[in-house]
């Protein structure tokens, strides 16, 4: 806003009203700004927001009342669904798991993206967690 009155003020040729037309060109497009961000907050105003568990950043944003309160509650649900479809681990065995770990594994090793020793390295630390160990706090 200061700018564009900065701007007004120095192409005007005529200084008898330069402060007038300053003003004018203030209250324009400040009130223009002004009703601008204020649709903008409430554009952002109760957001539905799914957020990465890892980075706490939002990666899907919603409005509750666009296009309804059902739409967006049934959307809700299904994902949350799917989500809790594809979750491993809740039912599973460790030994179980190391076999999945391992298809995982070897899939990337296949694709290049770890090496051989990376591969071992990981799939060695898989299968010692896996196991349960006990130790001895209190020796004889």
């Amino acid at each position: 806003m200061s700018i564009i009155s900065v701007y007004i003020l120095s192409v005007t040729n005529d200084y008898e009203n330069i402060g007038a037309k300053a003003l004018a060109g203030l209250l324009v497009f400040g009130t223009f700004t002004f009703i601008s961000l204020v649709k903008l907050q409430g554009a952002y105003k109760n957001l539905l927001i799914f957020s990465d568990k890892r980075t706490n950043e939002g990666v899907v944003f919603l409005s509750p009342n666009r296009p309804s309160k059902e739409v967006v509650r049934t959307f809700v649900d299904r994902l949350e669904e799917r989500i809790k479809s594809i979750e491993y681990g809740k039912n599973l065995s460790s030994s179980e798991m190391t076999v999945i770990y391992e298809k995982h594994l070897e899939f990337l090793r296949s694709q290049e993206v770890i090496s051989e020793k990376e591969f071992e390295d990981l799939l060695n630390r898989v299968k010692t967690k896996s196991e349960k160990k006990v130790v001895t706090l209190v020796s004889k």
